[in-house]
């Protein structure tokens, strides 16, 4: 429940073989402000090499102290992307599917029959949307970090996400193995997490 949260990933694309270090922080209005650099695939466990890049942006969008935090992996979450580009109203919907999450800890979770679908749009909905509402499907807020946490993790706090954990998590499976990992601050030992509108 910080007032300046933000999150530090590494995400590998497999098909690519490229690798990114992102942060993700707060914007205006509540929006999410995403910076990148390339990152090594030797790098996806560490933080070392990019440490400089996250420390200024921290820094530049005033969350002070970071250089005094130590960083430790805290969630490993993998999945199949689709994009699709809607050129009538130039906007994108992403289908997220074969989904799995490991915690440090070793605890895993698999979702082989579920997809999340986010559709982006503008301020009028798209195709996309308008087929999924026809069909029945609602629109939910959903982070797949911190849904995914909250599953793995029952001592942390998920009163907000818990209709979704129910409704959507009950059946999960063990999983395979995992490819991508988040950062939390070891010295507060509080996770954060980033919102998402999403369908389900």
């Amino acid at each position: 429940r910080r007032r300046r949260r933000f999150k530090i990933r590494t995400r590998t694309y497999v098909d690519s073989g490229k690798c990114w270090l992102e942060v993700k922080t707060r914007g205006s209005r509540g929006s999410t402000v995403k910076n990148r650099i390339p990152y090594s695939l030797g790098h996806t466990t560490t933080l070392a090499p990019g440490r400089t890049f996250v420390d200024s942006i921290l820094t530049r969008d005033s969350i002070p102290g970071s250089s005094t935090m130590t960083f430790l992996p805290t969630l490993t979450t993998q999945y199949r992307r689709t994009t699709l580009f809607i050129p009538e109203t130039l906007s994108r919907a992403t289908i997220d599917t074969e989904l799995m999450w490991e915690d440090p800890e070793h605890r895993r979770l698999r979702m082989p029959d579920r997809a999340i679908v986010e559709t982006k749009t503008g301020s009028s909905p798209s195709g996309v949307d308008r087929l999924l509402w026809s069909r029945g499907y609602r629109p939910i807020r959903i982070s797949k970090y911190a849904t995914g946490l909250a599953a793995l993790r029952p001592d942390l706090p998920s009163s907000r996400w818990q209709r979704t954990l129910r409704r959507h998590f009950a059946c999960a499976g063990p999983p395979g193995m995992p490819m991508a990992f988040n950062w939390f601050n070891a010295s507060c030992r509080e996770p954060a997490s980033c919102e998402q509108g999403s369908w389900q």
